[in-house]
């Protein structure tokens, strides 16, 4: 395996607990996970660790007497090189050249909105998609992708990463560490052939105001727009930028 992520169906961590996953040379590191990532429905996911073999790791706070739980139920084998986890060479990033790093003159207009957008990873499938305001402005944590993202998959086991782009125009690389995990499906399209595709999320976990997430807004015109623009993460990519000189076009 060139990668390997985990999910847990039962997964409670105590008060004071703390768990940690990392490589076999003790270089990638993820966590401490504590109490603030346990959920409702008990399910959790850890991002790729780079390897064939994942340690997993639990500090018992002393004189707990609350059980901990940390339940594996899905090994994802990682069969190709992934963005941010595995070294690559240029030759192996596929992100068509239309794409411009959000950090190119391009995406200056754009600001607001490019640190609206995460990549997701849900049960080794990897997304794109973008935060959304509401009417209340009560910062509830709507997160809008497209259903064929989580299709036959569980959203309990997404990981947003916030952040993951270049800090110059000819960059390759972007720190892969502004993550939280779970989410709970709010609506959806559920036919993608003959309906919008669509999903739209509610994130879990607090986001962290360390991260810099903006809410985008939206609208409910039935007006297409003339010049589209694309925020995302292509093939898993970095954050880039793209634009189409042509009008969109969709459904009503």
């Amino acid at each position: 395996a060139l990668s390997i992520s985990l999910t847990y169906d039962n997964f409670f961590i105590p008060e004071d607990g703390q768990f940690f996953v990392y490589s076999n040379d003790r270089n990638y590191v993820l966590g401490s996970y504590t109490s603030e990532n346990n959920s409702e429905h008990s399910k959790f996911a850890t991002q790729p660790v780079p390897g064939e073999t994942i340690y997993l790791e639990y500090y018992h706070p002393y004189g707990n007497n609350e059980d901990v739980s940390i339940n594996i139920d899905g090994v994802i084998h990682g069969y190709r090189a992934l963005p941010g986890v595995n070294e690559m060479d240029e030759d192996e990033r596929t992100a068509g050249a239309c794409n411009n790093n959000v950090a190119c003159p391009e995406g200056d207009p754009w600001a607001n909105e490019i640190r609206s957008v995460a990549r997701t990873l849900t049960q080794g499938w990897l997304c794109s998609g973008s935060m959304l305001n509401n009417t209340s402005e009560d910062g509830t944590q709507y997160f809008l992708t497209a259903y064929h993202c989580i299709e036959d998959l569980q959203p309990a086991y997404t990981i947003f990463l916030w952040n993951y782009q270049a800090s110059s125009c000819t960059g390759s690389w972007g720190p892969s560490n502004q993550t939280v995990q779970g989410g709970v499906l709010r609506a959806s399209s559920q036919d993608i052939y003959n309906s919008p595709d669509f999903a739209l999320l509610e994130i879990n976990n607090t986001l962290p105001e360390s991260y810099n997430v903006y809410y985008s807004g939206w609208t409910r015109s039935a007006s297409f727009p003339q010049a589209p623009v694309g925020i995302h993460h292509p093939d898993g990519d970095i954050k880039k930028i793209s634009f189409d000189d042509d009008a969109a076009f969709g459904y009503n």
